[in-house]
């Protein structure tokens, strides 16, 4: 019942806030004043943080209904991510914070699973790191964990010189709508929702996620995954 509700309600609401953003985009096509400009936009910014925040509730109540689908299709490993990270440039650019990637040579050039969950699982953990790094460096490292020759199990980490957790907080970032402080919301935005959804989705596929971090001095997420 929770779920159904769940993406009974998202589905509505979505509705209206399609014409929502829709009319925002075709007004700030026209001749606006400063102020009228900074509210329209203002109106399509936190539209679209509210569409993200309803694709993250359908994406929860798919998976733990056990209606998530994954792709088994051949893709570009490196390209796709590539794309993905070239996708979050002018983010990043905008913090002043250096990305940085590190591929495996090891790593097979065309594999078979699914490069949109693969990319919505790095953009969740990534988009996380630029939002508690007020300076620094962000690195994505993919590495080949283990290699048959039909399967390659790769080690993705996204390791980031950030605002770290605390140790005792750790384990509760993983659950619906938990962050590790009180005040992280107020202060970094977000609603929990991401890391649940990141969790849920590696191991939905046979995979497994960790972190490790230290306040002051940043965090690694490595999450493993088969193809």
């Amino acid at each position: 019942f929770k779920q159904q509700f769940l993406s009974n309600m998202s589905h509505k609401i979505r509705t209206p806030l399609n014409s929502i953003l829709g009319f925002a985009n075709v007004l700030l096509k026209t001749q606006l004043g400063v102020d009228q400009q900074e509210f329209a936009q203002a109106i399509k910014t936190s539209g679209t943080a509210l569409n993200l925040l309803i694709n993250d509730i359908l994406d929860l109540a798919k998976v733990d209904a056990g209606r998530m689908t994954f792709e088994k299709q051949p893709f570009d490993i490196r390209a796709s991510i590539n794309s993905l990270l070239y996708s979050l440039t002018l983010h990043i650019q905008e913090k002043n914070i250096a990305l940085i990637k590190q591929y495996d040579n090891e790593i097979p050039v065309m594999v078979i699973g699914d490069a949109v969950r693969l990319n919505q699982i790095i953009l969740n953990l990534i988009g996380n790191a630029i939002k508690f790094t007020p300076a620094g460096t962000i690195t994505l490292s993919v590495n080949v964990d283990e290699a048959s020759e039909h399967t390659v199990t790769l080690e993705f980490a996204v390791t980031d010189t950030g605002i770290g957790i605390a140790a005792g907080k750790v384990n509760r970032i993983f659950t619906i709508f938990e962050q590790a402080e009180t005040g992280t919301t107020n202060s970094y935005g977000g609603t929990g929702l991401g890391l649940a959804i990141v969790k849920q989705l590696v191991e939905s596929q046979a995979g497994s996620i960790s972190v490790q971090s230290k306040i002051g001095e940043g965090s690694t997420f490595s999450f493993i995954l088969t193809f």
